[in-house]
């Protein structure tokens, strides 16, 4: 016979907090990224003296942007990745070294040397993957690029806001394409 509350106590076995995380910071930094993007197409050919903001506070709020994308897109990862850790644990049976690998993935990346292993696991390696992109992606940053594509100013007013702007459209557009 079926107890009254037998459903409550199944809600209480779900762990609904790490698929939770997941989703509010993938959706919190795909905001963040658009917003971000939504700024650098507005300051996009604009000279300093037009701006509300000094050029710092800027500069700034842009960075500022950007490692709050990273960050919510890491933790997103992250929080996805040791969800898989697990359901990879309970369905396989897997050495404690292979254990070990899978949790120091997103630590040392020397873990991947046994690639027959990850290869054999395409969501973990997908996800480790992610992660280790979107963490070493600052490394790739807009002023580490090349500035010679950008068209001339026509005006003495072309400072390294609208560099800096064209720039990061250039390498949202590199990333998208």
């Amino acid at each position: 016979m079926a107890r009254p509350f037998q459903c409550f106590a199944l809600l209480r076995s779900v762990h609904w907090r790490a698929p939770t995380r997941v989703v509010l910071c993938l959706f919190g930094g795909i905001t963040l990224a658009l917003t971000h993007h939504v700024l650098s197409l507005h300051l996009h050919g604009m000279a300093v003296t037009d701006l509300s903001l000094t050029q710092p506070w800027v500069i700034r709020v842009s960075s500022a942007l950007a490692y709050l994308v990273k960050v919510l897109l890491v933790v997103s990862a992250g929080a996805a990745y040791f969800q898989c850790v697990w359901q990879e644990a309970r369905k396989t049976p897997t050495s404690i070294g292979h254990f070990d690998s899978m949790f120091g993935a997103l630590d040392n990346v020397f873990e991947f040397s046994d690639l027959r292993f990850w290869l054999r696991r395409p969501v973990l390696t997908l996800t480790a993957t992610i992660v280790w992109y979107v963490s070493l992606s600052p490394l790739l940053s807009p002023s580490s690029s090349r500035d010679n594509d950008l068209p001339p100013s026509p005006t003495p007013a072309h400072t390294s806001i609208s560099v800096y702007c064209c720039a990061m459209q250039r390498g949202i557009h590199d990333l998208l394409h």
